[in-house]
């Protein structure tokens, strides 16, 4: 899902970079290093709102979780 949504986000924002270029200030639109930190720091954002829970998850004896339910 992180992947897709990387996909999807790196062509919205090459479209939307293209309509505010007039504004943007000593950048390009399609700035590699602007857009591939961007998406870097999304990424690992996502990763850690993956890891986190499944490390949780991973603590909690299976039987005494079917038992809470």
């Amino acid at each position: 899902m992180v992947l897709s949504g990387a996909a999807v986000g790196i062509v919205a924002a090459l479209i939307v970079g293209r309509l505010l270029g007039s504004i943007l200030f000593q950048t390009t639109p399609a700035d590699p290093l602007s857009v591939g930190l961007t998406m870097g720091i999304l990424m690992l954002c996502g990763l850690a709102a993956v890891v986190v829970p499944a490390y949780r998850a991973s603590k909690v004896d299976p039987m005494a979780a079917l038992r809470a339910e």
